[in-house]
């Protein structure tokens, strides 16, 4: 019998009560297809057979299929689950830009900057990544916004923009 994990996902006040061989991925698919915030509660190594138990157990609180209101018992199921542990840890973005997405409060991800500054999440990306410069015209909003130097963003420029403010 093939093992895997009995997960819960939260959205809104709905919970999805499945099965996976990895509920971080399923997870990741889940969040992309659906248009309210989602939250991964946790898992529970578990059989297929040990799913349909659950499932079997909730059924007065079913809506459809693995979809449950999340309320009563079934937030007593899932409140009992274990978080599951993330195997990889995000990777620390030695950039500037990204130093100021992680510091702020909330923290800020690419495409949250990108509308701030009027631009796609790839441009920011491409930015954080030094695959492309900010260009001079935009140097100066960004420094607003971020409260970042000049000279940190673009040091090629940073005489030209030292001289600007004197």
């Amino acid at each position: 019998m093939k093992q895997g994990f009995i997960y819960a996902i939260e959205i809104a006040e709905w919970v999805k009560i499945g099965w996976s061989t990895d509920p971080v991925r399923r997870f990741g698919k889940l969040k992309t297809d659906v248009p309210l915030p989602a939250r991964l509660i946790g898992a529970i190594a578990a059989s297929v057979d040990e799913e349909k138990e659950v499932h079997h157990r909730l059924a007065a609180f079913r809506i459809s299929g693995e979809w449950f209101k999340h309320i009563d018992v079934v937030r007593e199921f899932t409140s009992g689950l274990p978080p599951i542990e993330r195997k990889r840890k995000r990777k620390q973005n030695n950039s500037a830009l990204g130093k100021f997405r992680d510091q702020h409060n909330p923290p800020l991800n690419q495409f949250d900057l990108a509308q701030k500054l009027g631009v796609d999440r790839a441009t920011v990306n491409r930015w954080e990544n030094g695959t492309r410069k900010i260009e001079a015209e935009r140097l100066p909003a960004i420094c607003k916004l971020t409260g970042i130097p000049a000279r940190q963003l673009r040091p090629d420029l940073a005489l030209l923009f030292d001289e600007a403010a004197q």
